[in-house]
C-alpha cells in the first residue's frame, strides 16, 4: 500500500506531464507551467494524507510518546521525516526520471518547481498537524496548501517563496515538535 502506491501515481502523473506537453506542442502552447502545479498538487494529497493522519492520530491517541521512550525527539521527529517526506519525494523523482528518460522528455526546469511546491506544502501539514494534534482537522486544512500550490505557480518568483516558507514551515515544525508538552 505503501510505497508502491507511491510509484504508481509517480508514473502516472509524470506519463500526464509529458502527454499533454506532446499533445499541446504542435500548437506551440507551453502547458508545462500550468500542469506541473496541478500534477504536484494532486501527488500532496497523497504525501499530506500519509503525513497529517499518521502523525495527527499519534499525537491524538498518544502513541507517539512510545517512540519517544525509545529515542529521542531528534531521532523521532528525523525518522518521521525522513519516512513521510523525504522518501514519497525521492519516489516520484526517480520514476518521474525513468519515465522523462524514456520518452525523450526534457525535464532539468521540473524539479524546481516541484521540489519548491513540494517543501512548501510538506511543511504546512507538517506544521498544521504539530499545532492540531488531530488527523481529520490537520488533513483538511493540509489540503488549501496542496491546493495553494496552484494558486501559488501564478505569483513572480515562486519558485523563490515556496522554497523560503517550506524551509520556514519546517524549522517552526522542528522546534514545535521538541517543545510539544505530550
Amino acid at each position: 500500500y505503501g510505497l508502491t502506491l507511491y510509484s504508481d501515481i509517480a508514473i502516472l502523473l509524470s506519463v500526464t506531464i509529458v502527454l499533454a506537453d506532446r499533445v499541446l506542442s504542435p500548437f506551440h502552447y507551453n502547458s508545462l507551467p500550468l500542469i506541473i502545479p496541478d500534477v504536484t498538487a494532486l501527488y500532496l494529497v497523497l504525501v499530506s494524507k500519509n503525513l497529517t493522519v499518521g502523525l495527527g492520530q499519534d499525537l491524538s491517541e498518544g502513541t507517539v510518546i512510545t517512540f519517544l521512550q525509545m529515542r529521542g525527539r531528534r531521532s523521532v521527529f528525523t525518522t518521521f521525516t525522513i519516512v513521510n517526506v523525504v522518501l514519497p519525494y525521492l519516489v516520484f523523482v526517480l520514476s518521474s526520471l525513468l519515465v522523462f528518460f524514456l520518452s525523450n522528455f526534457p525535464f532539468s526546469f521540473i524539479y524546481t518547481d516541484f521540489t519548491s511546491y513540494y517543501l512548501f506544502s510538506t511543511g504546512g501539514n507538517l506544521f498544521i498537524t504539530l499545532i492540531l494534534k488531530k488527523s481529520l482537522r490537520s488533513f483538511l486544512v493540509g489540503n488549501l496548501f496542496n491546493v495553494s500550490v496552484i494558486f501559488l505557480s501564478l505569483v513572480n518568483y515562486h519558485v523563490i517563496i515556496a522554497t523560503f516558507f517550506g524551509l520556514i514551515f519546517y524549522a517552526m515544525s522542528y522546534f514545535s515538535f521538541l517543545l510539544m508538552q505530550l
